[in-house]
């Protein structure tokens, strides 16, 4: 592989994920057609935004951001940026178009998921990076998918 990941762009992919959510749930939020969802929706939203924040500052502040990953490291990252659902705000807004509140849910789920396996990955191989930081999103996550879980239940799903 030529083309070797550094740890400045998979805080990078990081960050476009969290924007690409926040699309999604700002769509999703006009969509929904249930106080409940919409709720939820603007919450999610939120959280996406903070999380591009706080991606934002890692990147600025992460030393040796420009350092590549390893080879095998790089392709498990290409392979997952490929995999991932939401990479870009308009394939977000797209999805989120096409369907009702519980097809949401669902979307909102996958994306959910996948975004744990990428940052579980981003913090497991990169050096330098704070791992507490990103520990906290990643639990911050793990409850928006149980929130959407909980919720998909009441929708009789």
């Amino acid at each position: 592989m030529s083309n070797l990941f550094t740890l400045g762009e998979a805080l990078a992919i990081a960050q476009r994920i969290e924007l690409a959510g926040e699309a999604f749930y700002g769509e999703a939020l006009e969509r929904a057609d249930k106080p409940e969802a919409q709720e939820l929706f603007h919450f999610l939203r939120d959280q996406e935004r903070v999380h591009y924040t706080v991606f934002g500052e890692m990147l600025r502040t992460t030393p040796g951001g420009e350092q590549p990953l390893d080879e095998q490291t790089s392709r498990f990252m290409d392979a997952a940026v490929r995999d991932h659902t939401l990479t870009t705000a308009e394939a977000a807004k797209g999805l989120a178009a096409t369907g009702d509140t519980a097809a949401l849910v669902e979307v909102a789920l996958g994306f959910e998921r996948e975004t744990i396996r990428f940052f579980s990955t981003v913090k497991d191989v990169a050096r330098g990076i704070d791992r507490n930081r990103l520990e906290r999103i990643l639990e911050e996550e793990r409850r928006h998918v149980e929130r959407l879980e909980a919720y998909r239940k009441t929708l009789g799903n």
